[in-house]
């Protein structure tokens, strides 16, 4: 996902984030607010309404027959004034009535008098009062049941005080239903509004995100593309961003760093020309120049020479003879260097190469012979088109031999070469010159087979005797390549 995205992304994820939690909080304190003016109103009708009834007259209503007397009706008519005067757009008193205690069951509410007219909704003395709340509901309280209470009627909000006679014992209490209806259609209304605004809101942050996302990361884009030239190899680019943020320091930061990589490429290119390109990179990295010392280190030498290319070759131009032998060291040089080798030196139509210096390879004897097949794949099809364009047949001694020897700088303060000497570098150079008698394009010593010997085929010569030593040495011919992992 791009920068940009995730960016976009991020501004409207924060403005919703931000905008929920705050619609969040201003609902719920409107909520309460609504709450506690509908507790405030409805603790208000009742206390109102239980201070006007009498509380000795209200004790003689106590079965339904007294239904019918005016004592009754008088306190029914009571009632239904004060309902009737608070049946307001705000604040909608449904239902109004008292209740008592049942003298046969202490955990039981009777209904009493109830200002309804007629039907299913009026209640009679002795009905048992059906409630659903979380708190016990206590005529001695003057309360509110918390939230809205429902009972087989709907749901309400109820609030209640009591009712005392002359001698201040509790007869009973008035009980008021607020119809929820007018807190529901409040809140479905700021809901409604709180729901436009974010609409808005994200309406409005998406567009500032998507200009701001394109803004702050045009630079970066410009970042990107200048990185891009410089990895192609573009170290001639300028990176101009006129602005005054972190990203004109990061644009500094590039045209100083090519400048860097510049220098360093003119000074690896100088070094190249007198010594390897490890050891330049050696040189570069750690920004001293190499002792004239050496070292002892297990190496692996390659000696690979072109057979009578030059005599094959005399029939063509002096500059087309370099030509085509410039193309087969391509082939073979770049095999080297796919598998961790070090050209060392040319030697007319060969080279000497090195394995596991100046950096250690614990694989090298299996990596010379990789890199040893892949240069006689490579240089038969080379022959191949050779013999159709030239008329030129040719064909490659390799020799590989694994063993101890002297390897580091070797010269003076003014010139100097990073190669390997000692009895075994002679030995690979020697069984070079060996694979022409034998007959066998790639030999190796008895220490460079037991580095390598369940990766490939190979096929015993036997014991030979080579120039430079007493004793007859073991070789090995390279056949096959059995494992690449």
């Amino acid at each position: 996902m791009k920068y940009q995205t995730k960016l976009f992304i991020l501004l409207v994820s924060l403005t919703l984030l931000t905008n929920g939690v705050l619609l969040t909080l201003f609902y719920n304190e409107a909520q309460e607010h609504l709450q506690q003016q509908m507790d405030a109103k409805a603790l208000s009708i009742a206390a109102t309404a239980a201070v006007a009834i009498d509380g000795d007259a209200l004790a003689r209503l106590q079965v339904r027959q007294d239904e019918t007397t005016p004592l009754y009706h008088q306190y029914e008519t009571l009632l239904r004034k004060i309902r009737d005067n608070n049946r307001r757009s705000d604040t909608y008193v449904k239902y109004i009535y008292t209740l008592m205690g049942n003298p046969h069951n202490a955990k039981q509410l009777l209904f009493g008098v109830d200002a309804e007219e007629r039907g299913a909704d009026k209640s009679h003395i002795g009905d048992v009062y059906d409630f659903h709340s979380a708190k016990p509901f206590l005529l001695a309280e003057t309360a509110v049941q918390p939230g809205f209470v429902g009972d087989q009627w709907g749901n309400w909000l109820t609030a209640h005080a009591p009712v005392y006679n002359k001698k201040g014992q509790l007869v009973g209490a008035v009980a008021v239903d607020i119809d929820g209806h007018y807190v529901t259609a409040r809140l479905n209304h700021l809901r409604r509004v709180g729901f436009l605004a974010l609409a808005f809101s994200v309406l409005l942050a998406l567009l500032l995100a998507w200009l701001l996302a394109k803004r702050v990361t045009r630079p970066l884009k410009h970042v990107c593309a200048t990185l891009v030239e410089i990895g192609k190899g573009d170290l001639a680019i300028k990176m101009n961003i006129r602005r005054h943020d972190e990203f004109a320091e990061v644009g500094k930061a590039i045209n100083l760093m090519t400048i860097g990589l510049q220098q360093r490429e003119n000074l690896k290119m100088s070094l190249a020309r007198y010594v390897s390109n490890q050891v330049a990179e050696k040189i570069i990295a750690t920004g001293q120049l190499p002792e004239v010392q050496g070292e002892h280190r297990k190496v692996t030498v390659l000696f690979c020479d072109v057979r009578n290319f030059t005599g094959l070759a005399e029939n063509l131009a002096p500059e087309a003879v370099v030509a085509l032998l410039n193309e087969a060291f391509e082939q073979m040089i770049e095999a080297i260097f796919n598998y961790q080798g070090m050209l060392d030196k040319f030697l007319g139509d060969g080279f000497m190469a090195i394995f596991g210096a100046p950096l250690d390879d614990q694989e090298q004897e299996e990596h010379a012979i990789k890199a040893a097949l892949a240069m006689q794949h490579a240089l038969t099809i080379l022959a191949e088109k050779w013999q159709i364009e030239y008329g030129i047949h040719f064909r490659v001694g390799i020799g590989i031999n694994t063993g101890v020897a002297i390897v580091g700088n070797i010269g003076s303060q003014q010139r100097m070469e990073y190669t390997a000497i000692g009895d075994t570098v002679n030995l690979a150079a020697r069984l070079e010159s060996a694979t022409k008698e034998l007959g066998a394009p790639i030999l190796v010593s008895e220490t460079t087979y037991q580095g390598a010997a369940d990766k490939f085929n190979f096929k015993s010569l036997g014991a030979i005797n080579v120039k430079g030593r007493q004793q007859a040495v073991l070789v090995y011919e390279v056949e096959a390549h059995v494992n690449t992992q």
